[in-house]
């Protein structure tokens, strides 16, 4: 199918249910032992906030949303180094 720009439209597929078990199984996980899981949260929000009133202090605001998205690509390796 083309759509008016004379591109074709791309084809939205459905979720497998291989995703469906991975998202299951974090979820058994985490109901198993939530207090990992909000205490990294809480650990993240708190790495946040620390960091936009360092940016703050220092008259330095404008780097809070390039640093805020590279804090987020911390998450995945914590991850993996939390698990043995």
């Amino acid at each position: 199918m083309t759509s008016v720009s004379g591109k074709v439209d791309p084809v939205v597929r459905r979720i497998r249910s291989r995703h469906r078990r991975g998202v299951g199984l974090g979820l058994r996980d985490f109901q198993a032992m939530p207090f990992y899981g909000l205490l990294f949260g809480a650990l993240y929000a708190s790495g946040g906030n620390v960091i936009l009133l360092c940016l703050t202090a220092f008259g330095l605001v404008y780097l809070a949303y390039p640093l805020a998205a590279g804090f987020a690509l911390i998450g995945p390796f914590v991850a993996s180094a939390s698990t043995r």
